[in-house]
């Protein structure tokens, strides 16, 4: 059955302690299976490493993860302890996403280069598994040389944490296909989400892959209110500024409409299809959790055999 995720509104800029808190919270209280966040270096939103760490501490039960980490603008092991240390204070919720990302200003800000960028995000997936496993770190590759002690903590759970990667280039998918533990999609929209598992079943066999040990995430905006019309636009309207020009039909691609329109259009995601699907807010307004409570039981119902 699928499980429900929420995006924390830490990607919008201005968001407060009180938002922040308040909506991871609120997430925990309605049901929801798990709490989300973005990266983003060159723009005004919340370091989402910090913001996972403050939300485990207000949290018993969610798993805690990013939508993705841009991964290349940091260093493995930097990032291996980093959320070694998150599932030691969440008591092992904590799911690590990585992608190489495409904003070439996030790799400028960071000193990194951005070229090569994939082959050194695959190479820090066995860095960072390494690490894990609490023995010396002996890396010698094209990119990275390192040769340390152990370096700690370990996870909670013996096997590590689940890594996942993602991204919807083809080179990305093959990525996941090969190295990762799940793939979760960005806001792709609904027409290539909806595609996405018959997608990833043929990807999985032509690199002969079960398909069914390779499950999947998804993405997708949602705006909700008592006028529908208004809460769309509205969320729009915060969110040009992250992207510039969207590039989905916000009209399509949104979750939004009456609490019926809303559920069909999860029910079309082919949310039944992922292991996680994630609802991500386009604007602030912990009152749309409680909409949207509302709207994933009625998709529920609908997805019932």
């Amino acid at each position: 059955m699928t499980k429900w995720g929420i995006g924390i509104p830490s990607h919008l800029p201005g968001a407060t302690r009180t938002e922040i808190l308040g909506y991871a919270r609120k997430t925990e209280e309605l049901g929801f299976d798990s709490l989300w966040v973005g990266d983003r270096i060159v723009y005004g939103n919340l370091d989402p490493l910090a913001t996972l760490s403050a939300v485990a501490a207000v949290t018993e039960r969610v798993e805690l993860a990013p939508t993705t980490l841009i991964a290349p603008i940091r260093t493995p092991v930097e990032i291996a302890k980093t959320f070694a240390t998150l599932d030691v204070l969440s008591a092992g919720r904590s799911r690590l996403v990585m992608s190489v990302g495409h904003r070439l200003d996030d790799y400028a800000a960071t000193g990194q280069e951005a070229s090569g960028r994939g082959a050194r995000l695959e190479e820090m997936v066995a860095i960072i598994r390494l690490a894990w496993t609490g023995e010396p770190v002996h890396h010698e590759g094209s990119y990275y040389q390192i040769d340390v002690g152990p370096v700690g903590p370990r996870p909670v759970r013996p096997r590590g944490i689940p890594l996942w990667l993602a991204g919807d280039s083809a080179p990305a998918r093959a990525r996941a296909v090969r190295l990762g533990d799940g793939h979760m999609s960005g806001t792709a929209g609904l027409d290539a989400t909806s595609r996405m598992r018959t997608d990833f079943d043929r990807s999985c066999l032509e690199h002969g892959r079960d398909p069914a040990s390779l499950p999947l995430g998804a993405t997708a905006f949602f705006a909700l209110g008592a006028d529908p019309d208004a809460a769309l636009a509205r969320g729009m309207a915060d969110l040009l500024p992250y992207y510039g020009t969207l590039h989905w039909d916000p009209e399509l691609d949104v979750i939004w409409g009456s609490p019926e329109a809303a559920a069909e259009r999860i029910i079309r995601y082919g949310a039944a299809t992922f292991e996680t699907f994630v609802f991500v807010p386009s604007s602030f307004g912990i009152e749309q959790l409680d909409l949207l409570r509302d709207v994933v039981t009625l998709a529920e119902a609908r997805l019932e055999p």
